[in-house]
């Protein structure tokens, strides 16, 4: 009988559903209203949100490559090879946890033939002096060695293993070796970190040291061990953010497979997908909005609105109601109860599952008929007695029982499988669920435990495991293994023995692509096309196709497959495998013979003549008629080398016809490579390959020759122009590094008699185009340069591209006076030359060029390639844009290769081998000022004296060490500024070099090193240099932002000395402006000098940006700067640079 209210009459309802109809209208309105508003405002949110960490998550994922590109530099250092000691003096210098977070270390790998590997092995253990190992599980012709992970301690798993047993990682280690790029594995269990999400970044190892593909081949790749949990859990802020973010690796045809995420519930908020391609592999970062994205929205949420509308709406609506049917619902209540409680009891009665009730104590008040008939035990036996006396025996598991005291005594819920024994000795399975039961106010009652008698299904579940246990053990002997594919889900399973066909281990995850990659190359469309068939139309497939096994075993398999459909749509696809290559490689022999028959007495595919005794032609094939121009029934009857016009290829003389060779020595001859066949008209002309072979019975009587030829015109070509590529730069069509060492070589070889030169130009600012304009910019910049170079130099010189930005012009028989002349010439044209970009913008490249006589003083090409390339450094030292000779054995002025100083300055930042110099800024209006001062850096030389920056930082920015070198100066200006007394200090300025503006590492660390200094953030000034700003603009601009946020200033050095744009001004917002000195030195005599710094100040006051004049150097000069508005000095004529420490304890004592 239904409750009391819902037998009111109808009339009784109509006023308290008109009163829910309003509310419900209104409370919808509403609620509409405030959802739209919410949602605009939430997407403006999360793209935000977005844009910010996707710029970070390409910067975490680039950072471990800058720690690779180090160690290729510390390779350099070294003369290119990298050795385990110079790899763990190279780690240890570094800070792993704060500079590369997320790496577990830096490694090496080798290639290794497999035949070779126990001479690489005892090699290395001669070398380490242990017992170095390798663990490979593969059967490649070749190996992937590391041979070598430091930090050792955390990575002594890693060390030995051969990462091309892996399937995963193979694919990336080929791509390095291979091709010479970067790749990242997919995801990986790390050997030294099995539990967490991981891969291997990779980069190649170049014969030349070269840090990008310069033809030169690899000898071994440099490895990071990344995790990527701590590489990316720092993006988002410690506080929270109101993003959920995960990464996936998300190759193209497979499921993304993730990798990371930064909050373990995946959340209901709106969602952004960004895919992009890192090091050749594909990702996807999903970002996904969290209820914190909603704080501060409105005061009242939209759901929170409906709510609160739909609760009053009712609440009005049962007021009403209640009114009228308050007594009549109470006594339906009651009724109501009764039943349900009568209800329960016939169904505890009833049920087929055991239904067993206890008291606190575990023992029994009350069960039902089932648990009787299961147990063998009546209600009366059961009462006051614990199940477990009952029913348990010494067969049931302990572990279990354990478990399940555990969860009494804790008074939790609990669900498990026991065997237990009956009253008549009966053994069986239960599954059973106990949960306690607990009063209104929260204290214990009893226990109520359901059981299910499961034996059968146990039974079944063992007979199954048998069943298929025969089944795998049939299949292996027939060789036929199966497998699966959920068409939803995108899972393949494969049964073991498809994974013995496949020679992969038992662990082995298939996916679909990979399946597929087993079939030999030709038969991948066809088994795609069957599959693409089968879904399309439930078509299956009978196929026999050619495999490779991860092993590299070639075998035939009988490949079958079907669809499964439910309600008319396929749901899964199975099939299965099985080894034919016995009957199939018979079938291809008797194929093979069959069709080597048929070859040899058709003959179509080759031209084919023969001939008699005489060398009379007999007959000829259509082929043969095609490239002679003679019929066969013109033919027959004539002498062969009539029919047979053969000429060499290049200057037309006749080759002698083959078939009168063939007829005297009857031995297979064939003409000369290079023989061409003319036609009967003289019309064409075919490149020929020919064999001739005499006719020779069993008794070995002679009756004639067989010519067999063909066209080979389309092959030679071909040949021609791959030689011509092999030899020539793809980009400019110059020679390139390989053909210059042989043109080297053989000039070397004469260079007794015809001694030349060899110019190397490096072009100076090129990386400011290709940054500022793109790559191809930068490309079409190079070839006109390689126009411009080819126009400067004689018809008979070669020019060639080195790589790079870098070219080679070689000077045959050329006096050195006139080699001089050209170089000079070549650097003029460069300087001259202006690179205008689509957009109008110009830009000036220069060239410094390197000059050396080639004659028999070098011993080798390489010496020769170093001496040049010395002199080529020594005029980028001597400040670019010049021509450096080198004639002698020594480097000119006093330069030294890059590589020695980059060996020095690892030294100075590990032996503190620099100090810190000053120099005084001064107001040009003679006002007082307290102390404005830049901090100068110089290197400690071997003689004690100061070497200028100058000498070592261009060395510094191509080994990667500019960054750890600005580390160290911050670190000590800071040091020395937090100990010292500042009274009347106002700033000290610190320069930074272009990698550290552009490293987002480095700004958190000067941010860092800031705060926990002490030092007033408004005491220090960073001066950037004009093309570092414009180089790495984004960065800069967003480095300047955070360092004017945190109360640093910052000044835009050398100012005018690059491709300025006072519209890069608008953007960076510095809040100093110090004017190059090149036009401060000119500012008296030269026009062009004092319009230029005029310009510069009238821009500076508009921007309110204060300006400094540098290399002021007389009074004169300084009152002219006053006139034209310029602030603040720096030169020599106010203060020579002085130690740091006696600039501040100086001013401190004047202070008093």
């Amino acid at each position: 009988m239904p409750p009391a209210f819902y037998r009111l009459p109808p009339r009784a309802w109509i006023v308290p559903a008109m009163v829910f109809a309003i509310g419900l209208a209104i409370t919808l309105a509403v609620a509409g209203w405030l959802r739209a508003q919410d949602q605009a405002q939430r997407g403006q949110r999360l793209d935000r949100w977005v844009e910010r960490t996707q710029i970070e998550v390409l910067d975490a994922l680039r950072r471990p490559g800058y720690g690779l590109g180090g160690a290729r530099g510390a390779a350099a250092v070294v003369g290119g090879r990298l050795s385990p000691d110079g790899l763990a003096r190279y780690v240890a210098a570094r800070d792993l946890p704060g500079e590369f977070p997320g790496v577990l270390g830096f490694g090496v790998i080798h290639r290794v033939e497999r035949g070779a590997l126990d001479a690489y092995v005892a090699a290395a253990r001669r070398a380490d002096g242990d017992g170095f190992r390798v663990e490979s599980s593969g059967h490649h012709p070749d190996l992937y060695v590391i041979r070598a992970v430091e930090p050792l301690a955390r990575n002594q798993a890693a060390r030995g293993f051969d990462i091309g047993s892996d399937p995963v990682r193979r694919a990336a280690v080929e791509r390095v070796f291979r091709l010479g790029q970067r790749a990242i594995t997919g995801p990986v269990r790390l050997r030294q970190a099995p539990g967490q999400a991981g891969a291997l970044l990779l980069t190649p190892v170049f014969a030349s040291g070269a840090a990008v593909a310069d033809g030169s081949p690899v000898v071994a790749a440099l490895y990071a061990p990344v995790v990527y949990p701590a590489m990316l859990s720092g993006l988002l802020p410690p506080d929270g953010a109101p993003i959920r973010f995960a990464l996936y690796d998300a190759p193209a045809g497979q499921a993304p497979q993730q990798v990371y995420a930064s909050h373990a519930d995946a959340g209901v908020g709106p969602v952004r997908d960004v895919p992009f391609e890192f090091a050749g592999r594909r990702y996807l970062a999903r970002y996904r909005a969290l209820p914190a994205m909603n704080a501060g929205l409105h005061g009242i949420p939209y759901w929170g609105a409906f709510l609160g509308g739909l609760a009053s709406s009712l609440l009005a609506a049962l007021c009403v109601l209640l009114l009228t049917g308050s007594r009549a619902r109470a006594v339906a209540l009651a009724e109501s109860m009764s039943r349900d409680l009568a209800r329960l009891a016939t169904v505890a009665r009833l049920t087929r599952n055991a239904v067993v009730v206890t008291d606190p104590h575990g023992r029994i008040e009350w069960c039902n008929p089932a648990f009787e008939a299961i147990s063998g035990y009546t209600l009366e036996q059961s009462l006051g007695r614990k199940p477990g006396e009952l029913l348990q025996f010494e067969g049931t598991d302990q572990a279990t029982i354990a478990a399940l005291g555990d969860a009494l005594r804790r008074r939790v819920p609990f669900q498990g499988q026991l065997l237990n024994r009956s009253a008549q000795g009966r053994e069986y399975w239960i599954d059973i669920e106990v949960q306690p039961i607990v009063d209104a106010r929260g204290a214990l009652q009893g226990f109520i435990g359901v059981q299910s008698d499961i034996t059968k299904a146990r039974e079944q579940e063992q007979a199954l495991r048998e069943s298929e246990a025969f089944l795998d053990q049939t299949n292996r002997v027939a060789g036929v293994g199966g497998w699966e594919f959920d068409i939803a889900s995108g899972g393949l399973v494969w049964s073991p023995e498809t994974r013995r066909l496949h020679d992969v281990p038992d662990d082995f995850v298939p996916d679909v692509a990979t399946a597929i990659a087993f079939y030999d190359e030709a038969a991948r469309p066809v088994i795609a096309a069957a599959v693409q068939r089968a879904l399309e139309d439930g078509t299956g497939w009978d196929l026999e196709l050619q495999m490779v096994s991860y092993a590299g075993r070639r075998f035939w398999a009988h490949a079958v497959g079907e669809v499964v459909c439910e309600d008319g749509r396929p749901v899964r696809l199975v099939g299965a495998f099985q080894d034919i290559t016995a009957r199939k490689n018979a079938e291809l022999a008797l194929a093979h013979n069959t069709r080597l028959v048929e070859t040899t007495l058709r003959s179509i595919g080759d031209a084919v003549l023969t001939t008699d005794t005489d060398g009379t032609v007999l007959w000829l094939n259509p082929a043969a008629e095609r490239l002679t121009g003679w019929s066969h029934a013109d033919a027959r009857g004539r002498p062969a080398r009539e029919i047979l016009a053969l000429q060499h290829e290049g200057g037309g003389e006749a080759v002698p016809c083959p078939i009168d060779a063939c007829l005297g020595t009857r031995a297979e001859l064939g003409p000369s490579a290079d023989t061409v066949l003319v036609t009967r008209d003289g019309a064409q002309r075919f490149a020929i390959e020919a064999s001739c072979s005499s006719i020779l019975d069993d008794d070995g009587v002679l009756h004639g020759v067989v010519m067999v030829f063909n066209d080979v015109t389309e092959q030679r070509r071909m040949a021609r122009e791959m030689s011509f590529r092999a030899r020539h730069d793809a980009l400019t069509g110059l020679v390139n590094r390989g053909e210059l060492e042989v043109r080297l070589r053989e000039t070397l070889a004469r260079a007794d008699e015809a001694p030349g030169a060899l110019l190397f130009i490096d072009l100076d600012h090129f990386k400011v185009v290709n940054d500022s304009c793109g790559h191809n910019a930068g490309d079409h910049l190079l070839r006109q340069v390689a126009g411009l170079l080819s126009e400067s130099v004689r018809r008979d010189d070669l020019v060639a591209r080195f790589g790079g930005d870098e070219f080679a012009v070689l000077l045959q028989r050329c006096p050195l006076e006139k080699a001089q002349a050209i170089a000079t010439a070549i650097c003029e044209k460069v300087d001259a030359y202006r690179y205008v970009a689509d957009d109008g913008r110009r830009f000036r490249v220069g060239a410094s060029v390197g000059m050396v006589p080639v004659d028999a003083r070098w011993a080798s090409v390489s010496s020769l390639l170093q001496g040049v390339d010395e002199a080529c450094y020594a005029a980028k030292h001597a400040g670019r844009g010049r021509v450096v000779v080198r004639d002698t054995g020594a480097p000119q002025d006093g330069a030294e290769h890059p590589s020695a100083w980059g060996a020095r300055i690892e030294a100075a930042l590990d032996n503190d081998g620099f100090e810190l110099h000053a120099q005084r800024l001064v107001p040009i209006d003679g006002q007082p000022a307290g102390l404005h001062c830049e901090v100068l850096l110089r290197m400690v030389g071997a003689d004690g004296a100061p070497i200028a920056p100058a000498a070592f930082m261009p060395s510094a920015e191509r080994y990667q060490l500019a960054s750890r070198i600005d580390r160290w100066v911050l670190r000590r200006v800071l040091g020395m500024l937090a100990t010292r007394r500042l009274d009347g200090v106002e700033q000290v300025a610190v320069n930074l070099s272009g990698q550290s503006v552009g490293d987002s590492e480095f700004h958190r660390y000067a941010r860092r090193a800031i705060v926990e200094s002490g030092v007033r953030p408004g005491l220090l000034a960073f001066e950037i240099t004009e093309t570092a700003a414009i180089t790495n603009l984004a960065q800069a601009t967003a480095f300047i932002e955070d360092l004017r946020t945190l109360g640093v200033q910052v000044a835009l050095d050398d100012f005018g000395s690059g491709t300025s744009s006072f519209a890069y001004l608008k953007q960076l917002q510095v809040d100093v402006l110090k004017i190059d000195g090149q036009f401060v030195k000119g500012l008296l005599d030269c026009p062009l000098d004092e319009s230029a710094v005029r310009c510069f100040a009238d821009v500076a006051r508009v921007l309110g940006i204060a300006t400094v004049a540098e290399h002021v150097e007389d009074a004169d000069t300084c009152r002219r700067l006053g006139e034209l508005g310029i602030g603040q000095a720096q030169g020599y004529h106010f203060h020579r640079p002085q130690p740091f420490a006696e600039v501040l304890d100086g001013h401190a004592a004047a202070q008093g």
